[in-house]
C-alpha cells in the first residue's frame, strides 16, 4: 500500500542528522527531483509499502551499502553530475540473510 504523508515525514525524520563521510541521509528536499526511487519494505510483515519515482537501474554509477545497526540502506546515485543529495535514492530493505550480493538486490 501506498504510504501516507504522515508516514513519509516519520521516515525522513528519523534519518534527519545522520551523516556518513558521503554526506546526509536526507536530501536537502523532498521530494527528489532527479531520477530517484524509493522503496521501502516493512520488516515486520508482509504488507509492504513502496513509493517509485523515476529512475532507471543503467543510471546508476555508485551503490553503497551503509549499516546505521540497525537497518541497511542502499545509497544509487546516478552518472550524471550532481550532488548526492540531488541525485541518490534511499532504499530501505527488509533482508532475508545478512550475506545480500549486489546481484542480488539489482
Amino acid at each position: 500500500k501506498m504510504t501516507q504523508g504522515s508516514e513519509m515525514d516519520e521516515f525522513w525524520e528519523k534519518l534527519q542528522g545522520e551523516k556518513t563521510e558521503m554526506g546526509n541521509y536526507r536530501p536537502e528536499t523532498t521530494p527528489f527531483t532527479y531520477n530517484p526511487i524509493l522503496v521501502v519494505r516493512s520488516s515486520d510483515d508482509d504488507t509492504s509499502w513502496q513509493q517509485t519515482y523515476n529512475y532507471k537501474q543503467e543510471d546508476l554509477q555508485h551503490l553503497a551499502l551503509l549499516d546505521n545497526g540497525v537497518d541497511t540502506f542502499l545509497w544509487a546515485q546516478t552518472e550524471k553530475n550532481v550532488s548526492l543529495a540531488e541525485s541518490c535514492a534511499l532504499i530501505k530493505l527488509y533482508w532475508l540473510s545478512n550475506d545480500v550480493e549486489e546481484d542480488e538486490i539489482a
